[in-house]
């Protein structure tokens, strides 16, 4: 199945496979998008089942689902590869 996003949706879901567990209002202020632009876009991708939103307290906290880390290692492997190197290197 083909998911058609835009640029920006790539970057809001890209910022979600790097930092699983990020409110809403961090996404937004991370990616200087107007919160309704995020929040019309993780309706989208709760649909599409690219992310599950949790509530924790006050905040929804969204985390990808490993169909979008799937996703992810197919349509931007060179980046994926990159990122996960430098998480393992984070360990040490």
């Amino acid at each position: 199945m083909l998911i058609d996003l835009t640029e920006k949706e790539k970057k809001i879901l890209w910022f979600i496979v790097k930092n699983p567990g990020s409110s809403q209002k961090k996404i937004s202020d991370e990616l200087k998008f107007l919160p309704s632009t995020i929040s019309c876009f993780l309706k989208k991708a709760e649909s599409l089942m690219l992310i599950v939103r949790y509530k924790r307290k006050m905040k929804n906290i969204i985390h990808p689902t490993t169909r979008t880390i799937e996703l992810f290692k197919i349509l931007f492997k060179e980046d994926y590869l990159k990122f996960k190197e430098i998480e393992k290197w984070k360990k040490f």
